[in-house]
């Protein structure tokens, strides 16, 4: 049996190193174990590479769940594969009620957002692009969306959305515009 697994080993000057050992057993000539064979192989480098990943998908991980806007990742038909606490938000439902379904289910213009898929497929960037999206309770948000999407190798792994809420900035700008018609009426 050969047996390989990893430990930290210091080097004659000091240094600390990991290292991959491969065991393998020797025998003589009757099959009876004599010793072992030992293959070491540094694999700090390695180790490094791997815990600088780990750091960087942490790190990309904690960006994406701590977006102050809906973020979300959904195949090229809009099935919803990843979404942060913004989305949830903005849509006033749980991630159960919201991932694995389709975007349509909250889009109020399906035709739109058909549209907007198939301009993603072809390679098109979407930028400040108005929708209006119903909530799991029923309301209306309106919002400005940003959209990409994600290839490798000539295909989509996913479409990317970035969701900003302007609700409140419309239902204001439509106030400003009601006290402006008074007073012109006036």
């Amino acid at each position: 049996v050969v047996e390989e697994f990893e430990t930290e080993r210091r080097r004659k000057d000091g240094r600390r190193i990991f290292v991959s050992l491969t065991l393998s057993p020797v025998r003589d000539g009757n099959g009876r174990l004599i010793g072992f064979s030992t293959i070491a192989r540094d694999i700090t480098e390695q180790r490094q590479a791997r815990e600088a990943l780990r750091r960087s998908e942490r790190a990309l991980t904690d960006l994406f769940d701590e977006a102050s806007v809906g973020l979300l990742w959904t195949t090229r038909h809009g099935q919803v594969l990843r979404a942060n606490q913004a989305w949830f938000d903005i849509l006033e439902c749980k991630s159960e009620e919201c991932l694995g379904r389709s975007l349509a289910r909250f889009y109020t213009e399906r035709r739109a957002l058909a549209l907007m898929l198939k301009r993603l497929a072809g390679r098109e960037t979407l930028r400040n692009l108005p929708a209006s999206l119903r909530t799991q309770t029923g309301q209306m948000r309106e919002v400005l969306i940003d959209a990409s999407a994600f290839w490798e190798n000539g295909r989509i792994v996913h479409l990317r959305w970035f969701v900003r809420d302007i609700t409140r900035r419309k239902q204001l700008e439509r106030e400003v515009l009601a006290i402006s018609e008074r007073e012109r009426s006036a």
